[in-house]
């Protein structure tokens, strides 16, 4: 009972630090959309013996335990589920990374203009800036399409076989979300910086929750992994759509 109490209390500190912070944010997105392909991919008529790790770290120090049960059990199937993003989320936190700089650099100089009552000066930042992101994700792409294998490599400590099929193939999927990304994080930024906090929240929110959330779960279900990988670049477009209407929506406010 005490362990259950406490489960769901953790579940609901969780959803409540979703908004504000990545990690709980990325449990949440897992949880809705693993079971989704779990539906798709299990055999109804099979019984299954579940073992989820942490990591693939974790897995390989289980495999002894989940062979043996195998033997023993050869009327089950197994299941085995693992959360391990390390891959992805190592290069995508440079790339985030990066963006932010870039929209980071730029507020203080939006935010003069803005104060000048100087719109023009502060739209053609935002379009340097835009520019500026699209350049680096264009160069940040061809680095990942053309060293694929050794980033995966760097970022497997594992080194496991399995992680890497799925990260080769997935990061070239993922990955082209930073071109719009790119202009999302410093639109937000520009909005932000010329008093328009509505709008730069709604940008953040559409990519960080809104967007991926229902893209994760519609994708997945259209198109199983595939469609999990295809998640953030289609909503990071869908953000980019909204984000664009907000910026001519009052462009002649700044």
């Amino acid at each position: 009972m005490l362990y259950d109490l406490a489960i769901a209390i953790y579940d609901i500190l969780v959803h409540l630090a979703a908004p504000f912070s990545r990690k709980p944010r990325k449990m949440m997105k897992g949880h809705w959309v693993v079971y989704e392909l779990l539906r798709q991919q299990l055999e109804k008529d099979v019984r299954y013996i579940w073992f989820h790790a942490a990591s693939l770290g974790e897995f390989e120090q289980g495999r002894p335990l989940i062979e043996k049960i195998r033997a023993k059990y050869p009327d089950y199937g197994i299941l085995l589920t693992f959360f391990s993003p390390s891959v992805v989320a190592n290069y995508a936190l440079v790339a985030t990374a990066i963006f932010n700089g870039v929209a980071q650099g730029a507020q203080p100089l939006v935010s003069r203009c803005y104060g000048k009552n100087d719109a023009a000066g502060a739209r053609k930042l935002l379009l340097l800036g835009s520019g500026t992101a699209l350049a680096l994700a264009a160069a940040l792409y061809a680095v990942l399409f053309g060293f694929t294998g050794p980033i995966v490599a760097v970022f497997n400590s594992e080194n496991s076989a399995l992680m890497a099929q799925y990260a080769f193939s997935g990061m070239r999927i993922y990955f082209l979300g930073y071109f719009f990304a790119g202009f999302n994080i410093v639109a937000a930024g520009y909005l932000g910086a010329v008093d328009r906090p509505a709008e730069a929240s709604a940008t953040s929110l559409s990519r960080g929750i809104v967007a991926i959330v229902a893209c994760s779960l519609v994708l997945s279900a259209l198109f199983g992994m595939n469609g999990v990988w295809a998640a953030f670049p289609v909503s990071e477009a869908i953000t980019l759509s909204l984000t664009v209407f907000l910026l001519k929506r009052k462009a002649g406010r700044a």
